[in-house]
């Protein structure tokens, strides 16, 4: 397990990191994951973490960029809690169901996503997705959604008087593709989660209100699994 590792560089780098094949939980197969690691200056400090929807669960690993003790807080179905991690120390929160999780931290911090393996009954291995920052949203989306298959998912964290403003493909989300819905605050703030099923290709998801919004894309198979973050950068570095 590399998490934590510092890489300085002096010139500019990609950096990749993952497990060749990883079932993180007890039960089901293993999977490859794999994220792209963005610069240490591109992280954010509140992270709105969805649900996975037909998984086990969720586990959610909270990272620190910083030296020295970076404290956190953590929501889940409005009970908070504290962690102090130090020198790019991480700390794992599980999570079953469809809760939602809110990251507030002091400091800056990378917050990863995994979707744990469906029971044997469902499709799906894990997969890893990083998490973008609540000031990482922007308002409008053009993504790819892969083929090969079987479900595919946009998991949106909007304000709550912005839903009706949201557009898929420039049409309103129909509630008979929403398959799930949680609500969550942030910094006073009233946000709505939604969990939206989508068909492969590509789509464009925007508000018309202009208003900023987060959106994660996952989908699972037989045995197989993916997800990914429609934007890891703050909306100046667009």
């Amino acid at each position: 397990d590399l998490t934590g590792t510092l890489i300085i560089s002096s010139k500019p780098v990609a950096v990749f990191s993952g497990n060749r094949c990883n079932k993180l939980n007890s039960f089901g197969f293993c999977s490859h994951l794999v994220e792209q690691i963005p610069p240490m200056d591109s992280l954010d400090t509140t992270y709105i973490v969805p649900p996975h929807f037909e998984r086990s669960g969720t586990m959610v690993r909270v990272v620190s960029a910083h030296t020295g003790s970076t404290t956190f807080s953590y929501t889940i179905d409005k009970s908070t809690s504290t962690k102090t991690i130090g020198t790019f120390g991480n700390f794992d929160i599980t999570v079953s169901g469809k809760q939602a999780v809110v990251v507030d931290s002091k400091r800056q911090v990378l917050v990863l996503s995994f979707g744990l393996a469906a029971r044997r009954q469902k499709n799906g291995d894990p997969y890893m997705t990083m998490v973008p920052g609540v000031n990482q949203y922007v308002h409008q989306y053009h993504v790819s959604v892969p083929q090969g298959f079987e479900k595919n998912y946009f998991a949106i964290m909007v304000k709550k008087g912005s839903k009706s403003s949201l557009l898929l493909d420039n049409d309103s989300i129909s509630s008979k593709n929403t398959v799930s819905e949680a609500s969550v605050t942030v910094k006073g703030l009233d946000y709505v989660v939604l969990t939206v099923m989508v068909n492969q290709g590509v789509h464009r998801v925007e508000t018309k209100d202009r208003s900023r919004f987060g959106l994660m894309i996952y989908g699972h198979g037989h045995d197989d699994g993916y997800g990914f973050a429609a934007n890891i950068l703050g909306p100046g570095k667009l």
